[in-house]
């Protein structure tokens, strides 16, 4: 089975997705040419917004003349933004397709030591490969939860009985016990 998790902090502040499969995984760093495409756009959209404001005042202020240039030039400020992010983001992703996958993959039977704790909302995952390189990611939430139980899955230890029943996917209905035996405080599979 294949499992992507995006945005999964490192110990090298770095942000990177971990891809869980075939008992290993591969940890994908963030490309810098998608975070261009997303500040080319956030600027185009913050450029067009201030311009439109000069725009609407001008146009308050009895000078139509300047305030249709002012709006014409918001207009182009946004669509030559738009279409610069657009560019950027199409080209990075055909870049990162043809240079192919440069994740670097750690197979399970390598890691001699994991551990988890979850501390401020954030869970954070420390392993440790027998080459002795230790690596820690983090992510807050859900997608700490998921981060703590795929590792847990590929280094082949159960998920705690809370995490089972929040994640269908991780149990079937015969793991989960009824609700007249969680009242009863039975934890027996049915």
């Amino acid at each position: 089975m294949h499992v992507r998790l995006s945005r999964i902090d490192t110990d090298f502040r770095q942000i990177v997705s971990l891809v869980f499969q075939d008992g290993s995984v591969t940890v994908v760093p963030t490309s810098a040419g998608r975070s261009r495409a997303a500040r080319a756009a956030g600027g185009a959209v913050l450029g067009s917004v201030g311009l439109t404001a000069l725009a609407i005042n001008a146009e308050d202020k009895a000078n139509h003349t300047f305030g249709l240039i002012v709006w014409i030039l918001a207009g182009v400020v946004l669509a030559v933004g738009g279409a610069a992010a657009v560019w950027l983001w199409v080209a990075a992703v055909v870049r990162e397709r043809r240079d192919g996958p440069r994740g670097t993959v750690i197979p399970a039977s390598s890691v001699v030591h994991a551990a988890s704790n979850a501390d401020g909302g954030r869970v954070a995952v420390t392993i440790q490969t027998d080459d002795g390189a230790s690596r820690t990611f983090s992510a807050p939430g859900r997608s700490g939860g998921q981060l703590a139980t795929q590792f847990g899955s590929l280094l082949g230890v159960e998920a705690p009985k809370e995490v089972r029943d929040e994640i269908p996917a991780q149990s079937t209905a015969q793991d989960r016990p009824s609700a007249a035996d969680r009242d009863s405080g039975s934890t027996t599979a049915r």
